[in-house]
């Protein structure tokens, strides 16, 4: 690049303003912000296109939100926007104002990171300021002796290696170790705040130096943009401004030295990460350096390679954000400089500081040239636009006519499109060709936006985004998965009415229903909250040593990544966000959700809010994944980064995963709520006080929600008398009044119909009623079976039909009850009715359904499912495929969650759940004693 620089003392807009801009501007993607004076004065986000300037800002209140977007290159190269102007003309009117319309600092709530010598040149002048106390008059002389030392050339040492370590000691021995030695060529980067978000200034700016500052230079270096969640987007370019003196005297004071107004600028823009740039692009760019003096024709040319820094970027990153820190704003970062000007400029020995009135230009061919005057941080014009006034300005927005800004302040709360792409690793992919509607439940009429099915590549690279995020997230402490579940919370509510809407289109379930099945779902996921802040989880069992036996200490931890099949019948209780998710995040375990094809568009909303949170909470990119499609269930199961599988919905589908998972290479459990038929069991005493009662109540249970309830009552059993008759004519009564209701989706309805073709075809088997009902709605049903159907030993009458309709079954006497309980097989509920009395002398039938059903009910019906500590929601076989767990309930965590047990653990390796001082608070097992005092 070929800067065209103007002698000392020449007006500054006789720059060739082509040079500020990259050599490749018609491919380069460029973002920044600017000052616009109308409709409202204020900052506005820009994409620069064909050398023009366009205002994007509908598309996001803040930069930080743009830098968020998955579809961030897309919004800067082809959203719509507001033509304003030339770029060449904003750069003119930059250089010659202050105020008015020109260009800022492309960063708004971001962080501000620096980091620190990165380099061997810039490592040996901080020793060199330290050593000389901040005084310039004695850096010549320390300089020398420090060369003789050690030598000029320490960019061959790889910090953090066994060399590195030779020459620290090395140097301790001979007395010249330093603090900048420590950070340079030690395991740990210095990383430290530059200033805070909004303080930088932008191209054409004045930077400012402490009016106390004798010894200072500029510190020209690439500059990261990095996004909430750790992804680096971008680039820019960045002047770090130092204060050797200040420096120089204590490390202390590097606040002081670094942190003054106008101390950091950034810009001209931050040219986006694509095909054609990329962080290689940034590891192999030579960042110049020109300084000119407006009072004594000084003039210093200088370069920065970057190829000569000792830690890569990424690495600098790494060190910078992850579990240990989160920046849900994200943050840019400083890479550091090789340039420590040496050059004499007042008098001999004492190298280079600033004048007032100098100009400075860092450029580098990819990102362009960054011009700024000198000028005390006390004169220059005082920072006050700080976040305070970005939110006010925002909020003016949305009370003006300018549609620009109130999309802009409204775009947090806004839906992202549906755009029916997998979410994998905090990205939107589709690479397939295949596939699917999202239909309406009501007429089957396909949404506006297909949806694609994920590849086998696309299904790996989901189970891996997972494997890759399980040690992080595993890891973090149990507060911050608490705050990160409530985000999720926050999210799915933020979607408000819209989502409700959308639900009632795919599933036809009444919007009173989904609003309360949006409250039981955050409520389920603010409960684990509670459970993660409680600890009881966590299962801490303590033996301490003694004479005969070894230290054991034992806890509950993360299993791995899970698979979560989402089911039909609750969009979002069972579903993306349901208690399969919930237990698995609270556990510590990253997620892959096969979202279910009835309600792909409900999904792909609740899966855009949980990427939010994840975003937002700092969590690693591939804690949440998501894939679409009809065929994909089978290899996610087999996928060796799965380690269980969380799944709801029928005993077939069921069965066939728990089968795939049980033929891997490496067995994994499979959590699977499938099938039951519930079985009520009505004793004679209750039917005959209050029979019509029950039978009202057992009408609307069986139709509640087109009976698409897994916990729906299938089999209703009881003892022949007038009195059961009568209750049978008026359940069938009021059945037969029922109206029909459409199913979830017509697969279902198909189902339903299929299965009750299935019950007619039964021997002993005969319908009583059947309601009207449309061809696209489900007719409730009463059937009436022969007690030999319920005995025979093939168990037909337990196979579950997804729908309302219901049997009964007359037993001869009560004294057959008992038997008719050991008839059945493994249920989800079983409910006895009776009053006290009566239950009681039926004590054998309640030991013999506690063996077959993971509830038992007295009373009541089995429709209703609480989301608190005690519930259990599962059973034996075919009910799940574990009878040990449950999927509804606190101890839902227990299924992804591990024992282990640590023998003579030193204590710096502890969990610290099992550390002596127990950090955490909790109910800890010690030496068989309950106690949450440490040892």
């Amino acid at each position: 690049m070929n800067i065209s620089l103007t002698p000392a003392g020449v007006d500054m807009d006789l720059i060739e303003l082509s040079d500020c801009l990259p050599e490749d501007l018609d491919r380069a993607v460029l973002l920044g912000r600017v000052w616009r004076t109308a409709p409202i004065d204020g900052p506005a986000l820009i994409a620069v296109r064909g050398g023009e300037v366009v205002d994007i800002s509908a598309h996001g209140p803040t930069m930080t939100d743009l830098l968020d977007r998955d579809d961030l290159l897309d919004i800067a190269v082809q959203a719509p926007g507001e033509k304003l102007g030339n770029v060449r003309d904003w750069l003119a009117q930059s250089l010659e104002t202050d105020s008015g319309e020109r260009l800022l600092a492309p960063v708004d709530l971001a962080a501000v990171k620096a980091c620190g010598v990165t380099f061997a040149v810039s490592l040996l002048e901080r020793v060199i300021e330290e050593q000389a106390g901040g005084d310039p008059a004695k850096a010549a002389e320390v300089r020398t002796q420090l060369h003789e030392l050690i030598g000029e050339d320490l960019s061959q040492i790889v910090p953090g290696s066994e060399a590195a370590m030779e020459l620290k000691k090395a140097l301790i021995e001979r007395n010249a170790w330093s603090q900048y030695l420590e950070v340079g060529i030690g395991p740990d980067a210095e990383v430290f705040s530059k200033c805070q978000p909004m303080a930088a200034v932008g191209f054409g700016a004045e930077v400012g130096l402490h009016p106390s500052s004798a010894w200072n230079n500029p510190e020209p270096e690439i500059v990261l943009a990095v996004d909430s969640t750790g992804r680096t987007r971008g680039a820019t370019l960045g002047n770090d401004v130092n204060l050797r003196d200040l420096e120089g005297r204590s490390a202390l004071l590097l606040s002081k030295a670094k942190d003054n107004n106008g101390s950091a600028s950034l810009g001209p823009f931050i040219r986006l990460f694509d095909e054609h740039f990329d962080i290689d692009d940034v590891r192999a760019a030579r960042v110049r350096l020109v300084i000119e003096g407006a009072d004594d024709g000084f003039r210093l040319d200088d370069a920065s390679d970057m190829r000569e820094i000792s830690r890569d970027p990424l690495d600098l990153v790494s060190q910078a954000h992850g579990s240990h820190h989160q920046y849900p704003d994200g943050f840019v970062l400083y890479l550091g400089t090789m340039f420590s000007p040496t050059l004499d400029r007042d008098g001999e020995g004492q190298g280079f500081t600033h004048h007032i009135g100098d100009r400075v230009t860092i450029a580098t061919p990819t990102l362009g040239a960054l011009v700024n005057r000198v000028n005390r941080s006390d004169a220059i014009p005082p920072w006050t636009f700080g976040a305070r006034r970005l939110f006010e300005h925002l909020a003016r927005g949305r009370q003006t006519a300018s549609p620009s800004l109130d999309n802009a302040f409204n775009q947090e709360s806004s839906m992202p499109e549906i755009t029916g792409q997998q979410f994998i690793g905090g990205t939107r992919v589709a690479a397939g060709q295949d596939t699917l509607a999202s239909k309406s439940a009501e007429d089957n009429t396909p949404y506006k936006q297909d949806f694609f099915e994920a590849t086998p590549e696309e299904v790996s690279a989901a189970a891996e985004a997972a494997h890759d995020a399980f040690d992080t997230f595993a890891t973090t402490d149990p507060e911050t998965r608490a705050a990160f579940l409530e985000a999720c919370a926050d999210e799915i509510e933020a979607l408000g009415e819209t989502v409700i809407r959308e639900a009632m289109r795919e599933t036809a379930l009444p919007e009173k229903r989904l609003t309360g099945e949006v409250g039981r779902t955050t409520g389920q996921l603010r409960l684990f909250a509670k459970v993660l802040r409680r600890g009881d989880y966590l299962g801490v069992r303590i033996d301490t040593a003694t004479d005969a036996a070894p230290d054991l200490r034992q806890m509950q931890q993360a299993l791995g990544p899970v698979a979560v099949f989402g089911a039909s019948n609750f969009p979002f209780a069972f579903s993306v966000a349901g208690g399969d998710t919930a237990s698995a995040f609270a556990a510590g375990c990253p997620v892959v959700v096969k979202a279910h094809p009835g309600h792909m568009v409900t999904s792909e909303m609740v899966g855009n809010a949980i990427e939010a949170a994840v975003k937002k909470s700092g969590m690693p990119a591939g804690t949440f994944n998501m894939i679409f499609g009809g065929m994909v269930g089978a290899q996610l199961v087999q996928e060796p980064a799965i380690k269980a599988v969380g799944f709801t919905g029928s005993k077939t589908g069921g069965r066939a995963l728990f089968d795939l998972a049980s033929q891997r290479e490496e067995p994994i459990p499979v959590y699977a709520e499938m099938s039951s038929v519930n079985p009520m069991f009505m004793l004679p005493e209750a039917i005959a006080a209050r029979g019509n009662e029950l039978a009202e109540g057992l009408a609307g249970s069986v139709c509640l929600g087109a009976g698409q309830f897994c916990t729906g009552p299938g089999v209703i059993i009881g003892v022949k008398s007038p009195a059961m008759t009568a209750f049978i004519e008026t359940l069938g009564e009021a059945l037969k009044n029922k109206p029909g209701q459409v199913m979830l989706n017509h697969g279902l309805l198909d189902n339903y119909q299929h299965g009750v073709e299935r019950l007619k075809g039964l021997n002993g088997v005969r319908e009583v009623v059947a309601s009207s009902a449309a061809s696209n709605q489900a007719a409730a049903r009463l059937f009436m079976a022969d007690k030999s159907v319920l005995f025979d030993d093939a168990q037909p009458l337990m196979e579950e039909v997804f729908g309302p309709s219901t049997v009964v079954v007359e037993l001869d006497s009560a004294d057959e009850l008992e038997a008719a309980a050991r008839a059945i097989n493994g249920q989800l509920t079983a409910t006895v009715t009776g009053d006290d009395a009566e239950i009681a002398r039926h004590q054998p039938l309640v030991t013999a359904l506690s063996r077959r059903a993971g509830r038992v009910l007295f009373n009541g019906f089995p429709t209703g499912v609480a989301v608190n500590d005690a519930m259990v929601h599962g059973g034996p076989y075919p009910a799940t495929t574990d009878f040990h767990s449950t999927s509804v309930g606190t101890l839902a965590i227990n299924r992804y969650l591990r024992a282990v047990c640590f023998q003579n653990a030193p204590a710096a390796v502890l969990p610290k759940a099992l550390a002596d001082g127990n950090p955490l608070g909790i109910r800890r097992l010690v030496n068989g004693d309950m106690t949450t005092a440490g040892l």
